[in-house]
């Protein structure tokens, strides 16, 4: 987590709009479950890493078979990109510990390989009748067809674990590379469409039935300056607008030792999802000489009363309000499409809880989700992009401001670890400490042999 919300041109949404905490154990112990497995086995991780990685699991597993209304039908898709800003936020060990779930799960056909091009990724979840299928025998044909239910149920409906997404950002930035359709397939596999169709050279009219793709990445912000620069088309033609990015402070470093035990994943994780995956059933794939016709999975269609409505609108409403009165426009898609996460999220807990409606607890839970990727967001934004860092306001910001703030953010600095933090003289931080101190601003707690600086409580501004 960013702490205190010391995020450059970050606002709190309104009062009257901002909901209470509810603790995860209450809202889903499921999740909780996944939450606490991820922690122990990255126990190096980013904290922010494992919610977000238990909640791109279960999307994964819902497969377009948890749906809602919101002015059409809608499905739980989310794309969610590690951000590796400090090279110590160890993205990779808990994106394998996603990829173990599914293993164990026996769902990891689910998943697409790590490496794949954007026309193999499209053509890999079309059905397609088989060349002569209309010539076979009719044993032949039943034994096509039972395979087609057994192998290509959710040919369709898919998962993508990418450690080395900033990879394929660079490829899909080049015209000319053979990956660079992929920046308009993924917005188009995000938006839940019944069909889509792609046609080329090289291929007749092929066409996905019931599109679904949640997408689990990992990047750094190296991997996106380049082309996320203010003002770039990226941020703006809603690309980078899908995507909910999870960004650890810079210098963000946790030394915490693995397990010395086995690694085992608790039973009560896997046979409550394998419990879900069969409670939402299969999609059914009738093929004939005719042609093929996909019937989707009976599903759990969710409900939305009227207060979560409410709700959803008065967020979405405040964002635009936020939006509008901000500087930099470059964000709106962001914006926008907050809410709708956060929906997608709160529709998620309720089918793992086998309710048939989101409570307002849910809705408050997943807007706070969201609220703090959009912390992360502005972080990745303002504060890791090298190419927008450098023209904050904060990079020429007054010395002494600066250590205040930083010093807000924390339980208690030295004047030492200020120093690493600044780059500060030591004699600089120690004269600015003692005006922070003179001004009542901060004030000292002995610990140790050392002397931490912390934030004055009685300090009105």
């Amino acid at each position: 987590m960013i702490m205190n919300s010391q995020v450059h041109e970050f606002t709190e949404l309104p009062p009257d709009v901002r909901l209470e905490n509810v603790k995860l154990e209450v809202i889903c112990p499921l999740l909780a479950e996944l939450v606490s497995f991820f922690s122990k086995w990255g126990s190096e991780s980013f904290d922010g890493y494992y919610l977000a990685c238990a909640i791109a699991l279960v999307s994964i597993i819902s497969a377009r078979r948890v749906e809602f209304w919101l002015g059409e039908r809608r499905a739980t898709n989310l794309y969610i990109m590690l951000v590796d800003t400090s090279g110590f936020s160890a993205k990779t060990t808990v994106l394998k510990l996603v990829r173990l779930v599914l293993e164990e799960l026996g769902l990891d056909f689910l998943l697409f390989p790590d490496v794949i091009t954007a026309s193999k990724l499209f053509s890999s979840m079309c059905l397609k009748v088989p060349e002569n299928f209309e010539k076979m025998t009719v044993n032949e044909q039943e034994e096509i067809v039972k395979n087609f239910q057994q192998n290509k149920a959710f040919i369709g409906q898919r998962g993508w674990i990418y450690d080395e997404f900033g990879r394929l950002i660079r490829d899909m930035m080049q015209k000319s590379h053979y990956n660079s359709d992929f920046r308009e397939l993924l917005k188009r596999l995000y938006d839940n469409q019944v069909k889509l169709g792609n046609s080329t050279q090289a291929r007749d009219l092929e066409s996905v039935q019931y599109p679904f793709l949640t997408l689990l990445g990992g990047m750094t912000p190296d991997d996106l300056s380049p082309y996320a620069k203010k003002g770039a088309h990226l941020w703006r033609d809603g690309f980078l607008s899908r995507i909910a990015f999870i960004c650890p402070p810079d210098d963000f470093r946790k030394d915490v030792r693995f397990p010395e035990n086995e690694r085992i994943i608790p039973e009560s994780i896997i046979s409550q999802l394998q419990q879900w995956h069969n409670r939402l059933g299969v999609p059914q794939i009738q093929l004939t000489t005719d042609g093929i016709k996909f019937i989707p999975a009976t599903g759990h269609l969710i409900e939305i009363p009227q207060d979560v409505y409410d709700a959803f609108y008065a967020y979405r409403y405040a964002l635009k309000d936020l939006y509008e009165e901000s500087k930099e426009k470059d964000l709106v898609g962001s914006y926008l499409r907050y809410p709708e996460m956060a929906l997608r999220i709160a529709v998620l807990i309720a089918s793992l809880n086998n309710e048939c409606q989101v409570s307002l607890d849910y809705w408050s839970f997943s807007q706070n989700i969201t609220e703090e990727w959009r912390r992360y967001l502005h972080w990745l934004y303002y504060e890791s992009l090298p190419s927008n860092s450098q023209n904050n306001s904060s990079s020429i910001q007054d010395p002494k401001e600066k250590i205040h703030n930083l010093i807000k953010q924390y339980d208690g600095l030295t004047s030492r670890e200020i120093q690493q933090k600044t780059h500060y003289k030591a004699e600089t931080v120690d004269v600015l400490l003692e005006e922070l101190l003179l001004e009542k601003k901060i004030k000292t707690i002995p610990s140790g042999k050392t002397t931490l600086y912390v934030e004055d409580d009685e300090f009105e501004m």
